[in-house]
């Protein structure tokens, strides 16, 4: 599987403390080439999610692109998503599959060389590798 060398994070709670509608920021980015998108929303309720993430994945659909949830193998599932990104506390990457779809996209986050190693002996369809550089958005320890 190829996936768009772009993947732009529609991070719900950064959107909602600048005022941006995640709605409008998907359609911005979609306009500007976008192809494989994560919705990533760490506080609203299931409903709530699962409401947007059907949402997005129209919009995305709709342009030709990809949308992953975060996190949420059950929400990716339900909404027509394309994928499930999971850290290293979700859950696993056979359990994400499991529940997102024989073929559906499941990456996996890596914060270090044993994570990395640990993460290619899976069959996740991408490792996400970082932050490489500090950052106020998460915890990383």
């Amino acid at each position: 599987m190829v996936l768009s060398p772009l993947y732009a994070i529609i991070d719900v709670q950064l959107c909602d403390a600048r005022g941006i509608d995640p709605r409008v920021l998907v359609d911005a980015l979609l306009g500007g080439g976008a192809r494989l998108l994560q919705l990533r929303d760490k506080t609203a309720s299931t409903a709530a999610r699962l409401a947007l993430a059907e949402d997005l994945v129209s919009r995305a659909h709709a342009a030709g692109a990809q949308l992953i949830v975060n996190d949420r193998a059950d929400v990716a599932r339900l909404s027509g998503a394309d994928g499930v990104h999971v850290g290293q506390d979700d859950l696993t990457v056979a359990g994400a599959r499991a529940t997102a779809g024989a073929d559906a996209i499941v990456g996996v986050s890596t914060h270090d060389e044993a994570q990395v190693d640990a993460a290619l002996l899976t069959d996740a369809t991408y490792i996400a590798v970082g932050p490489i550089y500090g950052t106020v958005t998460k915890d990383t320890g």
